[in-house]
């Protein structure tokens, strides 16, 4: 089997090694907001992780409705560590005109000091029901408390291909080699150094149906970007999503 992985896996594969890098110093940057409407961040987190309540998300992105995401917090009763759970479906045109699905799946994992302690994220072809061609998947762990992640390419089930990484620069540059990449795309790559972003949080409103309802904004700022913000309901349900890509998630 070549190693080269199909080109669809490659971006979900790089783009995970960067979440999971950036989600690694957002504990250091729990910083206090200053406001007659801002909240601290830590009071969202408890509102999500406390209330376990499921957000169900539309996918937007070039004017269309492209997929969905579900949203799972949890609280485990075992060590206290706050769970997100989530999974969802998209269509994406990777080569070409043809429109095509795929599914995702995962865990996010943060101890009780929120630190990032476990990242797995599935990715997966759905086959439309007349086609019978085995499904790839992709499965990225990362575990950052052992500095270390793991890749795995599988067809129908089976182990097509496995390799462990580092979670630095150099476990990225033998990942890239390992699956027969140049490892020369990676040089000026932001995501190789990603920087700890800034968290405001405050009280807010937003139209929904047609009524204002009392939320809680969220937003995560790097070098004066903001790259994810959100809105939380007062029961801690995810209620909209706006990316620096301009991919946008509202409640179904």
């Amino acid at each position: 089997m070549p190693r080269a992985l199909y080109p669809f896996a490659i971006y979900p594969l790089i783009a995970i090694f960067w979440l999971a890098m950036w989600l690694m110093l957002l504990r250091s940057e729990l910083s206090p907001e200053s406001g007659l409407r801002s909240v601290p961040i830590e009071h969202v987190e408890k509102v999500i992780f406390e209330h376990e309540q499921t957000s169900d998300l539309l996918i937007h992105g070039d004017g269309v409705t492209s997929g969905r995401l579900r949203l799972i917090p949890k609280v485990r009763q075992s060590d206290g560590h706050r769970v997100l759970e989530f999974n969802g479906a998209i269509q994406m045109q990777p080569n070409g005109p043809t429109r095509q699905r795929y599914g995702w799946d995962g865990v996010i994992e943060f101890d009780q000091t929120m630190t990032l302690t476990l990242l797995k994220f599935g990715f997966t072809t759905l086959q439309s029901g007349s086609n019978k061609t085995p499904s790839p998947r992709l499965e990225v762990v990362a575990i950052p408390a052992e500095h270390r992640g793991s890749y795995t390419w599988l067809l129908a089930g089976q182990v097509q291909d496995h390799a462990e990484f580092t979670l630095d620069e150099e476990g990225m540059k033998q990942l890239m080699s390992h699956l027969g990449l140049d490892e020369t795309l990676l040089q000026g790559a932001p995501m190789l150094h990603p920087v700890a972003p800034q968290i405001e949080a405050r009280e807010s409103t937003m139209k929904l149906a047609g009524e204002t309802v009392e939320t809680l904004h969220v937003g995560f700022i790097e070098n004066g970007q903001t790259m994810l913000e959100a809105h939380v309901s007062q029961v801690g349900e995810i209620l909209a999503l706006k990316t620096f890509l301009g991919w946008t998630f509202d409640k179904e």
